[in-house]
């Protein structure tokens, strides 16, 4: 008997599980499990699984996702699919499945659907840090310093030359 393992990892407070092989029934049952504990133990905000390693869609992996998504959003987590092909995208509506999920193009975007980049700035201000970092109107005139950039860039400028031979 193979053993099937896949590495799910958390990363921004999504729990991201990379399918990427055609797997066995019994082991995408163990992933489905795998996926539901740790969404169940954890406070991810959602769950991205990324299909970019699968080139076959069956009918029980269809259903199994499907079912999943069902399953973590009743756990108060959203799920985002990723990394879908013609093929697969192609299987999914002849089986007839419903992801009841987002799409994302690739993993990142998938991540970012769920977690935004905005919402992890970290806040390394402190307190006084304010004054140090303003300008003071007195010395700095942002259109004067526009103005100043502009008329060094283009003061030394020299339009490239191009030789043709006929």
């Amino acid at each position: 008997m193979l053993l099937h393992k896949t590495t799910m990892y958390i990363t921004r407070e999504c729990l991201v599980v990379p399918i990427q092989a055609e797997l066995p029934d019994d082991a995408l049952l163990q992933i489905q499990i795998d996926i539901l504990e740790k969404v169940n133990a954890s406070s991810v905000r959602g769950v991205v699984i990324d299909f970019s390693g699968v080139n076959i869609l069956d009918s029980f992996l269809g259903r199994m996702v499907s079912d999943t998504t069902k399953m973590t959003q009743l756990l108060g987590a959203e799920t985002v699919v990723t990394g879908l092909n013609p093929g697969i995208v192609a299987s999914f509506i002849d089986l007839g499945v419903d992801l009841n999920a987002r799409i994302a193009f690739n993993l990142d975007q998938g991540i970012n659907l769920l977690t935004p980049e905005e919402d992890f700035v970290p806040d390394i201000e402190e307190e006084g840090d304010e004054e140090e970092n303003s300008c003071d109107s007195e010395d700095y005139n942002e259109e004067e310093s526009l103005k100043d950039d502009y008329e060094e860039s283009t003061t030394n400028y020299e339009p490239p030359t191009t030789n043709y031979e006929l």
